[in-house]
């Protein structure tokens, strides 16, 4: 029986696909700082844009480890299996966190120098102004991150 050229590349390309599913580039394991910002619609319509203080993600077990360790929204979230090469996407763990407060989907690029990386998402935050505490708000997360040592 004679090999199929097309079956032959077509299952190649499945086992390569299957292989590399929910691996992240090494690189993102490490100490990361930087500066987040987020934005949410206030009762007129107007968007408001707050800056957070410094962030700290550390990454950790090939990527496996996620945690917020300073900045808002700090805790340990669940790495996606999505993930994969310089995209590594997180979440809340079991789709929340202890409090009302935290972030519900958040996605990490890595630059191709492997020093930088830009986040997106989505995050819950509890917040008040001038002493007055606000109902927890959906906020649009941004961010950009430097390795901080190697």
């Amino acid at each position: 029986m004679k090999a199929q050229p097309h079956g032959i590349l077509l299952l190649t390309s499945l086992f390569a696909a299957a292989a590399s599913a929910g691996t992240v580039d090494p690189r993102f394991d490490g100490k990361w700082v930087g500066l987040e910002k987020f934005s949410y619609p206030d009762y007129s319509g107007t968007t408001i844009t707050i800056r957070a203080p410094d962030t700290v993600i550390g990454i950790a077990d090939h990527g496996k480890l996620l945690g917020v360790l300073s900045g808002w929204a700090t805790g340990r979230y669940e790495v996606a299996p999505e993930s994969r090469g310089n995209t590594l996407i997180y979440r809340m763990a079991g789709g929340k966190q202890s409090s009302a407060q935290g972030r519900e989907e958040c996605k990490l690029v890595l630059s191709s120098d492997g020093d930088s990386i830009v986040e997106t998402g989505h995050a819950t935050l509890n917040y008040s102004t001038a002493h007055i505490a606000h109902e927890p708000t959906r906020c649009q997360v941004s961010g950009t991150f430097n390795r901080q040592g190697k």
